[in-house]
């Protein structure tokens, strides 16, 4: 018993299990909402309206997870300020706000232009492209306020942006369905979703003046890979469902989305810690890198593992339990795919570890192994179970090389010029070289 009580009190006191534990609460309640909101629509939408529902959240996530690096540019900045008790650069922070307001209008234009090719290339209706496109146009802003609640500490707060939009997206979804509107009112509360999560995290995130900009180049030297580095990992759990919307009908890419959902289910479980993996690691010596990388893998290891058991057991019951009847015939699809999101959800705490340690090119050749993806599908599209298989063997042989990588060269680490320099960057007037 005394053991037990030990072993609490060590977890208790641990600040990566500490943090995780508060933000793991608030991501799995909102994950759930989103969630619940596909498990509905998936019984009231017919297969193949669903199969599009898919097809356009695989798109909108395709172009949302790169921006996310706008999110861990901030969140990197704000912590490793804050490790050295130094005061946040106002100037740098207006720059970026100003960056991100500019970015969120550039990509809801280019996205509405290019919304009619995009609909032929994923045979779906060009007004939905268009409105999914206005969606992503509200990310740059969100992940902005995001990062500076991230990167301070403020996890409750945190967590309570993607909880607004969650439970916002759900109130109003529903509804617009059951009242007819079908995928349009599915759209709908997606669109409002996503509003309610910019309105929380911008109430919530700290007050800044707005002053004169000066100096983005250090910022921009560190979020430029991590947007690579984030469009890897996009790619590698994102592309499979846009292959096959595009080799097969509509019936197959419905029961395909089917298996995607709760893939992706398994996939935010750990999003938690690798949120609160990020800011410690990055203003905590490297010494302590493989010990908190180590915990973190081990933490994920063991909760998406529990639920890989799942599908393996009893396929079709899970299917028709959380899907409903028409999705049975996707039972085998769910046991592979729950196979292939175990490998990207360590993949995806291995490249947060290595943004956060400043190994950027490590982090974008680890996640751009999801290109191979690409010629794979190409090659072996017979049926969509073959797809799965191509996006099983990319994730684990990305698993092993970022293990190989991450564990074999702890020490190594390149720091992004300027991004932890003591001086104010706005007060730089040309980047400085790394010591």
């Amino acid at each position: 018993m005394g053991i037990v009580k030990g072993l609490v009190r060590r977890v208790a006191s641990d600040e990566l299990f500490r943090h995780s534990a508060v933000l793991f609460v608030l991501i799995t309640a909102a994950n759930a909402l989103n969630y619940l909101f596909q498990l509905i629509m998936a019984r009231m939408l017919t297969p193949a309206e669903f199969g599009v529902l898919g097809v356009l959240l695989s798109m909108f996530l395709l172009v949302a997870v790169p921006m996310g690096a706008l999110q861990t540019g901030v969140a990197h900045f704000a912590a490793t300020r804050q490790a050295r008790s130094a005061d946040h650069d106002m100037a740098l922070f207006s720059a970026i706000r100003a960056s991100c307001f500019g970015l969120a209008i550039c990509t809801t234009l280019g996205l509405a232009a290019t919304s009619g090719l995009l609909g032929g290339f994923l045979k779906v209706n060009t007004t939905l492209v268009a409105l999914v496109g206005a969606g992503i146009g509200t990310l740059p802003i969100t992940t902005f306020y995001a990062g500076q609640l991230q990167g301070n500490g403020r996890f409750i707060a945190f967590g309570a942006s993607p909880l607004s939009g969650a439970l916002a997206r759900v109130g109003v979804a529903i509804p617009l369905v059951m009242l007819g509107m079908g995928l349009w009112g599915a759209i709908g509360g997606t669109l409002v979703g996503l509003l309610a999560a910019l309105l929380a995290a911008a109430a919530l995130a700290p007050r800044r003046p707005l002053v004169m900009p000066r100096n983005l180049g250090a910022f921009g030297r560190y979020v430029g890979p991590s947007m690579l580095a984030f469009a890897g990992l996009a790619a590698m759990t994102n592309l499979d469902m846009v292959a096959v919307k595009y080799f097969f009908d509509a019936d197959q890419a419905g029961l395909y989305a089917g298996a995607v959902v709760l893939g992706r289910m398994m996939l935010f479980l750990p999003s938690a810690i690798g949120m609160v993996l990020f800011p410690l690691v990055a203003k905590a010596e490297p010494s302590l890198w493989p010990g908190l990388l180590l915990r973190a893998l081990l933490a994920t290891s063991a909760l998406v593992g529990a639920v890989v058991v799942t599908p393996w057991a009893n396929a079709p019951l899970v299917a028709r339990f959380l899907l409903g009847e028409n999705f049975v015939a996707a039972a085998n699809l769910l046991r592979w795919m729950s196979l292939s999101m175990f490998a990207m959800c360590l993949v995806s705490i291995l490249v947060l570890h290595l943004l956060a340690t400043r190994r950027l090119v490590a982090a974008c050749c680890l996640s751009l192994l999801g290109l191979l993806e690409l010629p794979g599908f190409w090659l072996f599209h017979e049926s969509p179970t073959q797809i799965l298989f191509v996006a099983f063997a990319v994730g684990f042989l990305s698993l092993t090389t970022g293990l190989a990588w991450s564990f074999g060269h702890h020490g190594k680490s390149a720091p992004a010029r300027g991004i932890e320099d003591s001086e104010p960057l706005s007060n730089l007037e040309e980047p400085t070289p790394p010591s």
